[in-house]
């Protein structure tokens, strides 16, 4: 039993250096730390890393420990790579790229529409103004899209709150001062 498992283990270890994983020929260690050395983007940064390991002799069950990735995570990278190179691995990275962010989805003549709306006073909530891009616009705002929005042109939450009806403004006005 334990010969099975031990074997099963060395052929595990061997998948980087054997078929269907074939490195490209102009694909060196050298080439894979330039890559991980320059890169800025983490998902691209920890695959270049994983990449440049083979080189050195290190194991796929070596390789993935140290990021705390799954042997299928590995290969899901290797089979990106074998179907399109590094082009596809860098393809298939998730998000935008860092510092990289997405203008607004309103056109300035809605956005000119919603900040007159929103000086008139319609709005005293987010949820109202993403209730208005919706029915105006035809738009679907998330609520800390919105928000994110409104911050961005400069908008802030200046509305007072609201007083209690048996409030006597001469008497807070007095205690104020002190007397």
């Amino acid at each position: 039993m334990k010969g099975t498992i031990a074997e099963k283990n060395r052929r595990q270890e061997d998948a980087w250096t054997q078929s269907p994983y074939a490195w490209r020929p102009g694909d060196t260690e050298a080439v894979w730390q330039e890559r991980y050395r320059k890169e800025k983007h983490p998902q691209r940064r920890e695959r270049a890393w994983a990449f440049r390991q083979p080189a050195r002799g290190k194991s796929i069950r070596r390789v993935g420990q140290a990021p705390g990735r799954s042997r299928n995570t590995l290969h899901r990278w290797l089979r990106w790579y074998n179907a399109g190179g590094w082009e596809e691995v860098v393809r298939r990275t998730h998000g935008r790229r860092p510092g990289a962010r997405q203008g607004s989805r309103l056109r300035e003549e809605q956005a000119a529409a919603l900040e007159e709306a929103a000086r008139q006073g319609q709005f005293r909530t987010v949820w109202d103004v993403v209730a208005w891009v919706k029915e105006n616009v035809g738009m679907a705002y998330s609520y800390s899209g919105m928000h994110a929005w409104l911050r961005r042109r400069g908008w802030r939450r200046k509305q007072p709150r609201p007083q209690g009806v048996k409030a006597d403004e001469q008497a807070q006005t007095a205690w104020k001062k002190g007397g």
